[in-house]
């Protein structure tokens, strides 16, 4: 399968991260975000999170590597379900996409296609993120979504 990648280039927030999360669900069969396992106290971000996402999980593994990072240390990759619910929850837990990093949440909110493919990676600490994206994903990308978008150039030869 081709894929096109493009950067995120403005932080989508409000109205226009639900236009981005919804649009990515229409693709994802599931997300996954990192729980940092050197923080076991959670913050009370972390706990309000994990429990208004807890019925939609479906696996939790701990790795050291994750769309965008490798850690020296393992963490732990919760993956959940895309669905209307789960959608809703994100968005009701964060006001924009770079919420999601160490320090009050789950860091680096990612999608996967039901192919494990991945859809979109973020790394919120160090705010960039991405999208891979088929000829159809493109064809079926919101203009609004796509402002917020550049395709990513390939070094020349």
């Amino acid at each position: 399968m081709d894929f096109t990648e493009f950067d995120v280039i403005r932080e989508p927030r409000g109205e226009k991260y639900a236009e981005f999360l919804r649009y990515l669900a229409r693709f994802a069969e599931s997300f996954g975000l990192v729980y940092r396992t050197d923080m076991r106290r959670a913050h009370e971000g972390y706990l309000l999170v994990r429990e208004s996402l807890s019925v939609d999980a479906v696996s939790s593994t701990l790795v050291k590597e994750w769309p965008g990072t490798v850690a020296r240390d393992a963490h732990e990759l919760v993956m959940y379900s895309v669905g209307h619910r789960s959608i809703e929850a994100l968005l009701r837990l964060s006001a924009g996409l770079y919420d999601w990093s160490e320090t009050r949440r789950p860091a680096d909110l990612h999608f996967v296609r039901p192919d494990g493919s991945l859809l979109f990676g973020c790394c919120g600490s160090e705010r960039f993120a991405w999208l891979k994206l088929t000829g159809d994903e493109v064809a079926k990308c919101p203009s609004e979504v796509m402002r917020l978008l550049t395709k990513r150039r390939m070094p020349t030869e």
